[in-house]
């Protein structure tokens, strides 16, 4: 049941085929929907995303956030010192796919933010979902490290949140 939500999360950022958005109250600028075969909430967007900044400055991050990617960030250290080390599993990738997956519906379900920071931040949520489902593949596991490592650039860049080395 969990993959069937993952694979339907994925491919909802994935594919491009985004479903009409809705506005709530003018002010709304993204729908969130229940599937009713997972019960998992899901985002549903109609326009292409692109990095911005805040005026020329970073974008706040919530509590939330950065809760939800400095998990990321810890166990992609992890994964990648086990890699290094040639002691990496199958079971190391699928917890660290598991828990991209898990952190970023965390972040759409309390997902307070402003259109532009929201377009912004979902450049790094389909990086994250495609770098989830590459990790589940034996054969992709080093590109999906180095995807990772590289959205987390882009994050760093973009948001007001310093993760280290």
């Amino acid at each position: 049941m969990k993959n069937i939500s993952v694979v339907l999360v994925i491919s909802l950022f994935l594919s491009n085929a985004y479903a009409d958005e809705t506005k709530h109250q003018g002010q709304q600028h993204h729908q969130h929907q229940k599937s009713e075969s997972t019960g998992v909430l899901e985002e549903k967007e109609s326009s292409t995303h692109s990095l911005s900044l805040n005026h020329g400055k970073k974008w706040p991050v919530d509590q939330t956030m950065k809760e939800n990617m400095a998990a990321i960030h810890q166990q992609f250290k992890s994964l990648k010192a086990l890699s290094k080390s040639k002691k990496a599993t199958d079971n190391d990738s699928k917890e660290l796919s598991d828990l991209i997956s898990t952190s970023a519906q965390n972040i759409i379900n309390n997902c307070k933010m402003e259109n532009a920071q929201d377009e912004t931040f979902h450049v790094i949520l389909s990086d994250l979902f495609a770098v989830a489902d590459s990790l589940k593949k034996t054969k992709e596991i080093e590109p999906a490290l180095s995807k990772l490592a590289q959205t987390f650039k882009t994050y760093t860049k973009y948001f007001e949140h310093h993760l280290g080395n």
